[in-house]
This record gives C-alpha cells, sequence and structure tokens, in this order.
C-alpha cells in the first residue's frame, strides 16, 4: 500500500517549514488558559490519565511535543488533547502535520489521527484519507475510526476500498462502521457484499450499518440487500446524519 510523503524528521521538517512555530503558538494560546472552569469546577480525566497531567501547564504539555522521546510526545500530545483549545485551527494544523509525518512513531501519530476524528473539521479530512492508505495497519485503523467523527465526499470511494480489500480485519471492521453515514446505492451494495467477508466482527458491522443506513434489517445474507440497493436512488456522497462519536481515552 502506498503511504503518506510526509517521511522527515518532526523537529527537522516542523522547523523548516514553520509549523514549529505554529506549535508554539499553540503553547502560547494554551498557557494563558487555566484547567479550572468559569464555575469553579476543574475538568476531570479518568484514572491514571488525571494524574498523568493535572500538574503539568499546557507549557510543559507543548515541551513534551517536541521530546526526543516519542513515548514523551505522545503522552504531551494527549495532555494537550484534553484541553478545548486542542480543536483550534492552529492546534489542529499540528495534529495533522505529525499524522503525516511517517517518520514519527505510530502510536504518535494515531493520538493525532484520534484527535482530529474528534474534532470532526472536514478541512482535514484530506489528511485522514491519506492515512487510511498508510503502510501501518493502526495507521490505517486510527484514519479509519477518524472517518466516522469527520465526513465528506472523498472518503467514500477509499472506505469501500478498504471495507473489501484492507488485509487487516479491524480495519475492515472500522471502515463499516464508518460507511453508516452514507445513504447510497453503491455503499449499500459495498456493505452487502461484505457480509461473506470472512471476520465475524466485519460481518456484524457491516449488518449493522446497513440497518441505520436503510432502517430496514433484511438479515446478514448477502442477496436481499443487494436487490434492495437496486431499488434505493443515487444520492450525493453527503451523510445522511450526523453521528456522533465518543472516543475513549487512551
Amino acid at each position: 500500500m502506498p503511504h503518506a510523503s510526509n517521511n522527515k524528521s518532526l523537529p527537522d521538517v516542523a522547523l523548516s517549514c514553520g509549523l514549529w512555530l505554529v506549535a508554539c503558538g499553540f503553547a502560547v494560546l494554551l498557557s494563558a488558559v487555566t484547567i479550572g472552569c468559569d464555575d469553579g469546577t476543574t475538568h476531570t480525566f479518568s484514572g491514571d490519565m488525571k494524574k498523568k497531567f493535572e500538574n503539568l501547564t499546557p507549557a510543559q504539555l507543548m515541551a513534551m511535543v517536541s521530546d526526543e522521546n516519542p513515548d514523551v510526545r505522545r503522552e504531551g500530545l494527549l495532555g494537550l488533547s484534553k484541553h478545548p483549545e486542542a480543536f483550534d485551527d492552529k492546534a489542529l494544523k499540528l495534529y495533522a502535520f505529525i499524522a503525516t509525518t511517517t517518520a514519527e512513531e505510530v502510536p504518535v501519530r494515531a493520538v493525532c489521527l484520534d484527535v482530529l476524528g474528534r474534532a470532526g473539521n472536514a478541512k482535514y479530512l484530506p489528511t485522514v484519507v491519506q492515512c487510511l492508505d498508510d503502510d501501518s495497519p493502526r495507521v490505517r485503523l486510527e484514519a479509519a475510526m477518524a472517518m466516522d467523527g469527520v465526513h465528506g465526499p472523498e472518503e467514500v470511494e477509499p472506505l469501500r476500498r478498504h471495507v473489501v480489500s484492507d488485509d487487516s480485519a479491524e480495519v475492515r471492521t472500522a471502515c463499516a462502521k464508518a460507511l453508516r453515514a452514507y445513504k447510497q446505492q453503491d455503499v449499500t451494495a459495498t456493505l452487502a457484499r461484505v457480509l461473506n467477508d470472512g471476520d465475524f466482527s466485519v460481518r456484524y458491522r457491516a449488518h449493522t450499518s446497513l440497518v441505520e443506513i436503510t432502517a430496514k434489517d433484511l438479515g446478514t445474507e448477502t442477496d436481499p440487500w443487494l436487490d434492495f440497493s437496486e431499488t434505493m436512488k443515487d444520492s450525493t456522497a453527503t451523510p445522511h446524519a450526523t453521528v456522533t462519536t465518543t472516543a475513549p481515552d487512551r
């Protein structure tokens, strides 16, 4: 599979193209924001996450993002993602850049794709779609999961392709789930064929998505769904409904 073309190291490329200035601007922005809310309450993180980040300032977390240790970079990005400002456009540019940096460690890129999916900003959908063709199954999985949170016509064909051909059952399952947002004849037909997949999880998710798309349950056999898909009018590649997803803490 082709992979994302951004194959330089994160610090080198970021410094050379000015994106590191974006990161620094994000740090300054976050530094002006306290963890406390206006009503006196505080944001709470579950379990170990709270212990890891509650005593770290946004500036400290940003410094972690440029650390030589990929585990530290991942933790820094996780910490930053817990702030509302993680969905600011400057921040999303940084996450998109790291997500497509193939020289970066996979777990670090995975965090960035998770944030892009939760942000739901279609401006960064091309980045997510690009990562669906990555060499790493983990990156492809995170990209497919992100597509369940951000939608646009450019994701339909890649999702249809990967739901039938990806060598990872987890990726195929995630693609089948993301396709539930599209009430289209071609999507319905593709998911109908996926009911023959060799993996139960893929078949189950394809059936669930078909039911969500059509508001019908024609069973788990392919032919009834294919017959029904022929009666559907071609629709534009736009989501038929907003799908709300909640990403788990990592």
